[in-house]
């Protein structure tokens, strides 16, 4: 009571307390306050920033194969088996892009009667690559290739899928060849090699076509095009 009675008649702003005066800003004092309050944000940017950044580098420097191969196996096989595959098959490609190297890539699919089909996703990625057309190159066991021919679902036939090889037939066996790697015979001693015929959705897929169909009997004939 005796403050409010010292005070009375006082105007209340004058109670109020004088702001610091702390003199003009010196560009340190203001990178201190913009850090304050800013700096999850700086980094946050700084981190988008980076990762944008890494993603223009890995696309600039995305080396694309020369040749996309298509193994269709009951079984997926190992990395080190699908390296000897695709490091067996370099040496009859040909450097499409320019790049000074012959690069294969063999994407292995499971695919075959023994399959539990609605449990793996081989049969949709062989799908979407028959829609898209975008391989030309087939390498199969015995088996998943009987399977796949039996049950394709495409615009031309059975016999029609596949492009004629040199005589009757339309994939070629590797079984008995001398040049396959021991481990990765042992593992397939029986595989077909074939290639897709430009039919169907395949249509407009000549210059894939060729180039997978010379690779193919530059392989068959043992004609290397590259040490």
């Amino acid at each position: 009571m005796a403050r409010e009675w010292l005070l009375r008649g006082v105007d209340p702003e004058e109670l109020k307390p004088t702001p610091k005066d702390e003199g003009p800003q010196t560009p340190r004092s203001r990178w201190e306050n913009f850090w304050y309050h800013h700096k999850f944000k700086f980094w946050l940017c700084l981190f988008a920033v980076v990762v944008l950044v890494i993603m223009v580098v890995q696309a600039v420097k995305k080396d694309d194969p020369d040749y996309r191969v298509l193994l269709l196996t009951e079984e997926l096989y190992g990395t080190q088996d699908l390296a000897a595959l695709e490091t067996l098959l370099e040496q009859y490609g040909e450097d499409l892009d320019g790049d000074g190297k012959v690069e294969i890539q063999v994407e292995n699919c499971q695919y075959g009667p023994h399959v539990e089909q609605s449990r793996n996703s081989g049969i949709q990625q062989v799908q979407a690559h028959l829609v898209a057309a975008d391989r030309m190159f087939f390498i199969m066991e015995p088996d998943a290739y009987k399977y796949f021919t039996r049950t394709l679902q495409s615009s031309v036939s059975e016999q029609e899928f596949f492009a004629p090889l040199e005589g009757d037939s339309t994939v070629w066996d590797w079984e008995g060849d001398p040049r396959p790697i021991e481990e990765l015979q042992k593992k397939a001693p029986s595989l077909y090699f074939g290639i897709r015929a430009t039919k169907g959705t395949a249509g407009k897929a000549t210059e894939l076509y060729e180039q997978s169909m010379t690779l193919l009997e530059n392989f068959i004939h043992d004609r290397k095009t590259a040490e």
